[in-house]
């Protein structure tokens, strides 16, 4: 079985290294984007299972990506990450469909919590 993962990220560095994290499990990346409006255009075809949206980005931010991709795909999992502690912009996360949010210098977490990546994330 392949999980098809979406990375939404502002940060090429950190999009790369979700990559590289995911190489080898059954884990594919379909699709990355910088912004929440790339990321939207791209949904349909890229079709994920699961979505890895940081929180704070320019433009449309990943709380209303994600709030906008669930309504398109409500069966699509989504994992916030986010550098911002601030307790108030994980539960907005939450809120807008995210079944958990990871700060970004714990990330090995989110991808241990990927289905067949956790093998991989050491």
């Amino acid at each position: 079985m392949t999980v098809r993962v979406m990375v939404v990220d502002d940060d090429p560095d950190i999009r790369l290294l979700l990559q590289t994290y995911l190489l080898g499990s059954c884990c594919v990346v379909v699709a990355e984007a910088g912004d929440g409006e790339e990321a939207l255009a791209k949904l349909a075809e890229a079709a994920p299972d699961i979505m890895i949206v940081d929180i704070s980005m320019s433009g449309m931010d990943g709380v209303e990506f994600t709030r906008r991709a669930k309504q398109l795909m409500p069966r699509v999992v989504v994992f916030g990450l986010t550098a911002d502690p601030r307790v108030e912009s994980h539960a907005s996360m939450l809120d807008a469909g995210a079944c958990r949010v990871y700060e970004k210098d714990g990330f090995r977490d989110l991808v241990a919590a990927l289905p067949c990546a956790g093998e991989s994330a050491g």
